[in-house]
């Protein structure tokens, strides 16, 4: 029997749309070092770049429950415009810490408001069957924009100085705002601020919280500190061979499971993808000087594990859904996920305040080790269970 077809018309457009808008806010990824040198410790880079994390745990509700009011297009652009004016206020401010990180706050706004509007809107284009695969396809649009954004960004932070990355930014999102013009929106579900805590208490869903508390903590070491243990390390900032081998290894990685991934067990998919994410970050403690194609094995490993956690983990919180909760669960896990970001990112960075760079990457590998083998254990623990109601 043939397959539902993936790939349509709207499915590129909403790719293309999320591409830019990716791109937009990876531009910054080259900039740790710039903000240190103005004044910025670690806690304050890993709350810079966590900043879009930490608005849309805040505002997840509050943007869905506008959604529901004015339609998500003219949430969308409006937020996109409101995100245009932040970066070109970053443009002309960029010598100033205290405005950088207001009009950082401002530009969020857009982050949040695509980031939850492109997932809810992914569920509904994508065949209902197909739903991991058609989130691993769409979500290489994200992954395409991180080799692009860092390699791009380095090339404009060398040639042109630290104000014309905002500007580039501004160009990413003039584009994907008159993108998101000709595109048609699906309407609109209800969703209210008590289904959000609620969900949020479901019993079924305590491990997979945690596990995607990880799994967002382990992206937000490696976008917030990378640029930093690569310039102690190897003198200058270096991320774009991690980014390009992490992006081109799971792009692969995804097309190649797209047909079967949705057939697969889950558990011991999940325990591997967590090992070779903590693998990845200890790969950073081995950095030096001559040693910057570590980052291309680095990027490969966490590579692998990406491209299937993100996917499968929304699907696995989606799945647990009744009949009027899919929106808000799609939502939860965004919230869970972006939690772990700027969470681990400011913990760490206190931490690696005291005992260095080096601590942030050998903490979050172990957290990483230890997930992986909770997985195996819980696995082992209910197959005992039901060998027990056998016996």
């Amino acid at each position: 029997m043939k397959q539902p077809k993936l790939v349509t018309g709207n499915f590129l457009l909403l790719f293309v749309q999320n591409f830019l808008t990716f791109c937009a806010y990876n531009f910054v990824l080259v900039l740790p070092e710039y903000l240190a040198n103005i004044g910025a410790n670690r806690f304050l880079i890993g709350l810079f770049f966590n900043l879009n994390s930490l608005g849309l745990v805040l505002l997840v509700v509050p943007l869905s429950l506008l959604t529901d009011s004015i339609g998500r297009k003219k949430l969308l652009v409006v937020t996109y415009l409101l995100s245009i004016m932040a970066y070109y206020g970053m443009f002309i401010f960029f010598y100033d810490l205290g405005l950088l990180f207001l009009f950082k706050a401002l530009a969020a706004l857009g982050f949040c408001a695509s980031f939850t509007i492109f997932g809810a809107e992914i569920f509904e284009i994508v065949p209902k069957d197909r739903r991991v695969a058609g989130i691993a396809l769409f979500g290489i649009s994200g992954l395409l924009s991180n080799p692009v954004a860092t390699i791009a960004g380095e090339w404009v932070l060398q040639k042109f100085g630290v104000a014309w990355i905002f500007f580039s930014c501004i160009l990413f999102l003039s584009v994907a705002t008159i993108l998101s013009l000709g595109y048609s929106f699906h309407r609109t579900q209800k969703f209210g601020l008590k289904s959000f805590w609620v969900l949020l208490k479901k019993g079924n869903l305590h491990e997979l919280i945690v596990i995607t508390l990880v799994f967002g903590g382990a992206f937000s070491v490696f976008t917030t500190f990378l640029a930093k243990i690569s310039a102690e390390r190897l003198g200058y900032v270096q991320i774009s061979l991690f980014f390009t081998a992490f992006s081109a290894i799971a792009i692969t990685s995804r097309l190649l499971l797209a047909r079967w991934i949705d057939r697969i067990r889950k558990d011991y998919l999940l325990a591997l993808c967590f090992l070779l994410i903590g693998l990845a970050l200890l790969g950073a403690l081995f950095l030096e000087p001559g040693r910057q194609l570590l980052l291309i094995p680095m990027g490969i490993f966490y590579g692998l594990g990406h491209s299937v956690l993100f996917p499968v983990l929304s699907t696995l919180f989606v799945q647990k859904a009744g009949l009027n909760e899919r929106l808000g669960l799609s939502n939860l896990y965004a919230a869970v996920n972006t939690f772990g970001n700027i969470s681990v990112a400011l913990v760490l960075g206190l931490i690696g305040d005291v005992l260095g760079t080096a601590s942030i990457f050998g903490m979050m590998a172990i957290v990483a080790i230890v997930t992986s083998s909770f997985i195996l254990l819980e696995k082992r623990k209910k197959f005992m269970e039901q060998s027990d109601g056998y016996t």
